[in-house]
């Protein structure tokens, strides 16, 4: 079994780390729990959980807006 990285690198991983990393994988994606990740101030993954945070955040934030303007 291998994995394929960035340039076409091909790196044989056992069978059993390369398992391990699915279940963690799908734990992450399937939480419903807000999972990010970020480098200094750029958020580089977040899990649907998340995005569904952030984007209720959003409607909300604007919600707000056009009520304080009507």
């Amino acid at each position: 079994a291998g994995k394929t990285f960035g340039n076409n690198i091909k790196v044989k991983i056992p069978d059993k780390i390369q398992e391990s990393e699915e279940r963690s994988r799908q734990l992450v994606e399937l939480s419903p729990i807000a999972i990010g990740i970020h480098q200094f101030v750029l958020l580089t993954y977040i899990n649907p959980a998340g995005l569904k945070m952030l984007i209720m955040k959003q409607v909300n934030t604007h919600v707000a807006f056009l009520e304080e303007k009507c």
